[in-house]
C-alpha cells in the first residue's frame, strides 16, 4: 500500500488505485457496518448523475457517559434530519468518513488535487471526507442513504472531544470557504440554506455577546425571550430523538445545545486564528477500546483502518436489491 504511515488520505488513495471496480466504499477504522450497509449505500448509484453517497452513522459507545450520550443525540439529528434535508437537493455537503461510497472514476480524477491540497499555503491534513466531498459536489450530485447504517466510537473524554471539535471546525471553515465558490450554482433553496448555514455560526458569537452581555448591562434587560427560544429549539430537536428512537437519551440533546452555546460556539474564532494547525489529538480510552472489541466480537468482523473497498467486490449490483 504505502511504504510508511503517510496519513489517511494516502491510505485511501492507495486503496482506490488498487480497486478493480466502479464503486469505492470508504470506512473509518472504528466503523462497524450493519449487515446490509454496503448493499444499501450503493443503491442511489442507479442514478448515473450521482457522484457519491453518505451512509448513516450512529454512536456505538453511547452509554459510556454523559458526553457520549450527548453525541448520540447530535449524530442522530445531524444524519437523519440535516443530511437527509440536503439530500433532497442532491447536495450533501459532507460525506462522512465512517461510511461513504464514491464513483471510482471521480475519485481518480481529483486524486492528485485531493492528496496535495493546501489552504493558504499549509497542507490540508484532516477533514478528508469534507474535502473529497467538495471535489465531487462541485460538478456532481451527492446523496444520503438512511438505510446504510454503521456505528462509530466517539470520544468519551472531554479533552479528546474538544480537540476533535476544534479539528472539525478548522476543516469546516476551510471546506465551507471552498464550497462557497460553487454552491450558488446549485438549486436556489439549497444555495440559500448553505450560505445561511455559513454566516450564522460566524455571526453567532457576536449575537450571543450582544444578547447575553451588552443588552443586560446597558439596558438592564434579562434575555428571557432569547433563552426561551433556545430552550424551545433544543427541546424540539431532542423530541425527534424521543419520537423516532423511543430512547431515554433525548434530554441529552437539550444539554448538548446548551453546551454548544456555552463552549463549542467559541471554538470557531479560535479555529480562524489557528487554521494552520494539524494535530489530531484524539485517542480512545480503555472503555472505548472495550466497546470496539465487543462490537467486533458480536459481528465477527474486523474493519481495517482507512479501508477502501469496491462495492462490486461483494457482488453487489447497485440497481438490484436482490443481488447475492
Amino acid at each position: 500500500m504505502t511504504p510508511y504511515n503517510m496519513g489517511k488520505r494516502h491510505a485511501l488513495a492507495a486503496g482506490a488505485l488498487r480497486a478493480k471496480f466502479d464503486l469505492l466504499v470508504f470506512v473509518d477504522s472504528d466503523s462497524f457496518l450493519e449487515p446490509e450497509a454496503v448493499r444499501e449505500v450503493v443503491q442511489p448509484f442507479c442514478d448515473p448523475k450521482m457522484g457519491a453517497v453518505s451512509g448513516r452513522t450512529e454512536v456505538q459507545n453511547k452509554w459510556t457517559n454523559a458526553l457520549t450520550k450527548m453525541q448520540a443525540v447530535r449524530y442522530y439529528v445531524a444524519f437523519r434530519f440535516m443530511k437527509a434535508a440536503e439530500a433532497v437537493f442532491d447536495g450533501v455537503t459532507c460525506l462522512s468518513g465512517p461510511l461513504a461510497c464514491y464513483r471510482k472514476d471521480l475519485v481518480l480524477r481529483y486524486l492528485d488535487d485531493w492528496l496535495n491540497q493546501k489552504f493558504f499555503g499549509y497542507p490540508a491534513t484532516f477533514g478528508d471526507d469534507r474535502s473529497l466531498t467538495n471535489f465531487i459536489l462541485a460538478h456532481h450530485r451527492t446523496g444520503y442513504q438512511d438505510a446504510a447504517v454503521c456505528s462509530t466510537i466517539v470520544p468519551s473524554r472531554m479533552r479528546t472531544f474538544m480537540k476533535q471539535q476544534m479539528r472539525w471546525k478548522r476543516s469546516w471553515l476551510r471546506e465551507t470557504l471552498r464550497a462557497s465558490s460553487f454552491m450558488w450554482r446549485k438549486e436556489p433553496f439549497m444555495a440559500l440554506s448553505f450560505y445561511a448555514g455559513f454566516l450564522l455560526p460566524v455571526l453567532a458569537p457576536l449575537v450571543v455577546v450582544r444578547t447575553m452581555l451588552v443588552i443586560p448591562i446597558e439596558l438592564g434587560l434579562f434575555p428571557y425571550k432569547y433563552l426561551a427560544g433556545i430552550l424551545v429549539t433544543s427541546t424540539l430537536m431532542s423530541a425527534s430523538y424521543l419520537l423516532f428512537k423511543r430512547s431515554t437519551l433525548w434530554p441529552y440533546g437539550i444539554i448538548f445545545c446548551l453546551f454548544y452555546l456555552a463552549v463549542l460556539l467559541w471554538q470557531l474564532p479560535v479555529a480562524v486564528l489557528t487554521f494552520w494547525k494539524s494535530e489530531w489529538g484524539t485517542r480512545n480510552t480503555s472503555a472505548d477500546v472495550a466497546a470496539q472489541g465487543k462490537r467486533r466480537y458480536e459481528q465477527k468482523m474486523f474493519v481495517m483502518p482507512s479501508d477502501a473497498t469496491s462495492a462490486e467486490a461483494r457482488h453487489t449490483d447497485p440497481c438490484d436489491r436482490k443481488a447475492s
